[in-house]
């Protein structure tokens, strides 16, 4: 989109910051190959997810995009190139480069799954990559469950 086409509409979608009011929290570092990094394009799982999510429309566009972030050729970069460049690049400069280039200020995170506990890090250690703050939903079915017992 050109600023020159609706300029109050381009400066309100481009260059105000953003506020993620859902988020799910990032892997430590240590984890960040125990899921399919698959699971960015698809909900499917098992051998769907990483033997057929890879020729989806989803996957095409999101190499492209990710090919363009990382740095590579757009046109010549396949999904496992852009696998490979992901996995020998630190994990802290990965997270950096992709917090930047979203113009996020400010993250609610869910962390209430019971999965994510063991594996991911703690809400606050996301506030290095913003400008703002992040905070937690809190799971409200959760808490019940707790009382309830």
């Amino acid at each position: 989109m050109s600023p020159q086409v609706i300029p109050s509409l381009y400066d309100a979608v481009f260059t105000q910051p953003a506020f993620d009011n859902h988020a799910h929290p990032l892997l430590r570092p240590e984890k960040r190959h125990l899921l399919p990094f698959e699971g960015l394009i698809s909900e499917a799982k098992g051998l769907a997810l990483v033997d057929d999510a890879p020729y989806t429309l989803a996957c095409f566009r999101a190499t492209k995009h990710l090919a363009q972030l990382y740095g590579l050729d757009q046109k010549n970069t396949t999904w496992e190139d852009v696998k490979s460049h992901r996995a020998e690049v630190d994990y802290i400069k990965l997270c950096s480069m992709c917090f930047e280039q979203s113009r996020i200020k400010h993250i609610l995170i869910d962390d209430g799954l019971d999965v994510l506990k063991t594996l991911s890090e703690d809400h606050k250690w996301h506030d290095q990559f913003i400008s703002g703050t992040t905070r937690r939903i809190v799971r409200i079915e959760l808490e019940a469950e707790v009382c309830l017992m």
